[in-house]
């Protein structure tokens, strides 16, 4: 499965982008979002990352058994620590270069899962309008794969989640 992405500027702590839906990596340029942080990516305060998903494949994929869903989220989860990651670090060199991550509507639940599953790689996360409960793509199927990619259980389970009233962010406590 081919897995472009696509970065924007020269400096600054990288942000990884995941894409909503069956949406590509070229979303956020589409939709005009990497013109509203411009200024920010050319003055480097911010270099950007926009990555593919695995959605249409996986869970937006009504023919693809539950278990294979599932997998699919587990082998993407370690394409973005073996493959993107090293990525980021090798542009961004030494310093602070763990990315934060953000998406919208399903890329808000990549974003949530990648960094609830790995908060020593990244610096936090800005996720939006997302549903963090995969069950409900998988018909009543459950495996390891789904609890390790579900922040919902995740933390119904270990810990709780609160929001911070001011910006809407998901912390953990």
């Amino acid at each position: 499965m081919e897995m472009p992405l696509v970065s924007y500027g020269h400096a600054g702590p990288p942000l990884l982008m995941f894409p909503t839906a069956a949406a590509d990596y070229l979303e956020y340029e589409r939709f005009y979002l990497v013109d509203a942080i411009k200024s920010f990516i050319e003055a480097g305060k911010l270099r950007a990352y926009s990555i593919n998903s695995v959605n249409r494949y996986s869970l937006l994929n009504e023919k693809m058994p539950p278990h294979l869903k599932a997998e699919l989220l587990t082998r993407y989860d370690r394409y973005i620590t073996d493959e993107v990651l090293p990525l980021i670090r090798k542009d961004c060199g030494d310093g602070e270069n763990r990315p934060l991550t953000t998406g919208a509507s399903l890329g808000a639940f990549l974003s949530a899962n990648a960094y609830f599953k790995h908060p020593d790689l990244f610096r936090g996360v800005i996720a939006m309008s997302g549903s963090y409960d995969v069950r409900s793509y998988l018909k009543d199927y459950y495996d390891d794969n789904v609890y390790f990619n579900n922040p919902a259980i995740i933390f119904r389970t270990s810990t709780t989640i609160t929001t911070c009233r001011c910006c809407a962010r998901l912390t953990r406590s």
